[in-house]
């Protein structure tokens, strides 16, 4: 459907890309890499929501896609996190999300945040769904300085390296 809109020009031409997300405990992305190939081969950029439960094969399968963008990326063994160090996939961190949906009682208890952010890999910080979540892009900005690993840097940088991920084809 994104392929054909933006076939199709008009309004369609403000579709940029397509996103993988939704209950990983009930499908996987396996399902839809043939249509994720199709979406890119029409130019459309790609994002998938990758382990936000252990699921290893699954993520197997979205790290050799190689989208152009993960969401979360939390649940990884070490040979995810070396593959993706060795070759990097610019990550969504979503930390509002996660501090929910992993039950957390702090942000310093994320599995995955201040590894990523201390050892300068591509991420940005994002909001996920603001109608489950009730946050926004603004709220997040301004409460980026409460992450852990991110308090020494300037809010700019983290925001500016997730605008820098978006421009369109």
């Amino acid at each position: 459907l994104a392929s054909r809109l933006r076939a199709e020009g008009g309004l369609g031409r403000y579709v940029v890309g397509i996103d993988f997300s939704g209950n990983p405990t009930v499908s996987g992305f396996v399902q839809f890499a043939e249509a994720f190939a199709a979406a890119r081969a029409a130019g459309l950029h790609t994002v998938v929501h990758a382990a936000e439960v252990a699921n290893d094969a699954d993520t197997d399968a979205i790290i050799g896609f190689r989208p152009d963008r993960l969401g979360h990326a939390l649940h990884l063994s070490a040979a995810h996190m070396a593959a993706l160090e060795a070759a990097p996939i610019p990550i969504e961190l979503c930390p509002t999300s996660n501090m929910k949906t992993l039950r957390l009682d702090s942000l310093a208890a994320h599995p995955t945040l201040r590894r990523w952010i201390e050892g300068g890999y591509p991420v940005s910080i994002s909001t996920d769904d603001f109608g489950v979540f009730s946050t926004t892009a603004s709220q997040r900005a301004q409460t980026s300085h409460r992450i852990p690993a991110a308090a020494e840097l300037p809010a700019s940088r983290l925001h500016a390296a997730g605008l820098r991920r978006a421009r369109p084809r």
